[in-house]
């Protein structure tokens, strides 16, 4: 079996299981207001990943050796004595 075919099977797969997980969540909500869930969660996670990324890239976060930029941001906020 080739890689491909391989990378296929195992995408089929997980696109199975991420369709399984989306219905157990959704339950009895209709598919178009479920939608609308799933679009601001993937814009938010979006949004979140573009901030990590700026962060990084401005240096404006003192970032220890193994320390993910979450704890960099929680850590500045802790040591400015912000809740």
């Amino acid at each position: 079996m080739s890689d491909n075919e391989t990378m296929r099977q195992e995408g089929s797969g997980l696109a199975s299981k991420l369709w399984n997980m989306a219905n157990t969540l959704r339950g009895k909500m209709d598919a178009s207001e479920y939608q609308n869930y799933i679009l601001g969660f993937i814009f938010y996670r979006y949004l979140s990943q573009k901030q990590n990324k700026w962060l990084a890239s401005m240096n404006l976060l003192d970032k220890r050796e193994g320390e993910t930029t979450q704890q960099a941001y929680a850590r500045s906020f802790e040591e400015d004595g912000a809740d």
